[in-house]
């Protein structure tokens, strides 16, 4: 797990607003259904490697009524992974892996709970929006 900070020295495209985003980066919005999402984060995450490829995941932050909510809408397999998960409060940015990214794009899917994945080989950060778009940022 990572905090920001170590997200950023990681050298990240993070924004704190997506106007810094739309400011000083290309971007291009995308609208790609869950199955399509899952081809295009695996294709990055196999050329930047899993150790240059990330996402915030604010789950753990959640109220306990909120992760009942976003609990409902995953298997046991998954639920299961995110209770073994160790973190601490500041670190909000996890590694990803198979697993997490199933998670993630299903969460980014069915709007429950957003995250913006973040890759640091080649610098893409795609910000997950409502109706299945992603803001792609890159340099």
């Amino acid at each position: 797990m990572l905090t920001i900070e170590q997200l950023k020295e990681a050298g990240a495209i993070y924004l704190e607003h997506i106007q810094e985003g739309f400011e000083y980066y290309n971007y291009k919005v995308v609208s790609w259904n869950q199955e399509e999402t899952c081809e295009h984060i695996r294709k990055l995450w196999l050329l930047n490697g899993p150790e240059h490829s990330f996402a915030d995941f604010y789950y753990y932050r959640l109220d306990n009524e909120a992760k009942k909510k976003v609990n409902s809408i995953l298997n046991e397999e998954e639920i299961n992974y995110i209770k073994a998960i160790s973190f601490s409060w500041e670190e909000i940015i996890f590694p990803l892996d198979e697993i997490l990214i199933n998670i993630i794009i299903k969460l980014n899917n069915t709007e429950m709970l957003f995250s913006t994945f973040y890759f640091t080989k080649e610098p893409c950060t795609l910000w997950g929006n409502y109706h299945g778009e992603y803001i792609v940022f890159q340099h």
